[in-house]
């Protein structure tokens, strides 16, 4: 770390520190990820993408296949017993508004680029506990309907 000053006399501080911790996260993620998509292989999908860019709207965790369904995967890793309350907690109004637009570009480009179409759509939140003891634990909800988040009333499993 190296100070200076500018024209202004205010101190600038530069670090590197920043990007070490978003490459660490980053590298955290993918992991999570990895360990999902396995999990997911286990239980009979297919994985069809990882990651797909939606321009503005964001990025897809994860686009699987299970029967005749496309399932959009939401990966959430989290290191507490609240885990899943939070990961829920995650998917406020802007976020299910940018979801819901990336899961309909997707369907678009299937359609368009691949020639395939699914009337079958759902979307399911993965959290990934990551215990202390460096084990894991696999929180899958299916099937939960975003515009539940479009009102800000939150996620309702009843």
């Amino acid at each position: 770390m190296a100070d200076a000053s500018n024209a202004f006399g205010f101190a600038i501080i530069y670090s590197v520190s920043v990007d070490i911790k978003i490459s660490v996260s980053r590298e955290k993620g993918q992991r999570y990820e990895a360990l999902v998509e396995d999990y997911l292989v286990s239980q009979g999908y297919t994985i069809l993408d990882r990651n797909w860019h939606a321009g503005v709207y964001g990025e897809l965790d994860l686009i699987c296949q299970k029967d005749k369904t496309i399932v959009f995967v939401e990966v959430k890793g989290r290191s507490s017993n609240q885990a899943l309350e939070d990961g829920l907690n995650s998917i406020n109004p802007a976020k299910a508004r940018k979801l819901l637009y990336s899961m309909q570009a997707y369907l678009d480009y299937l359609e368009k680029k691949k020639r395939l179409f699914s009337p079958k759509t759902r979307f399911d939140l993965i959290v990934l506990i990551e215990w202390p003891d460096k084990t894991h634990q696999i929180e899958h909800v299916e099937n939960i309907c975003l515009w539940d988040f479009l009102d800000n009333s939150g996620y309702s499993r009843t």
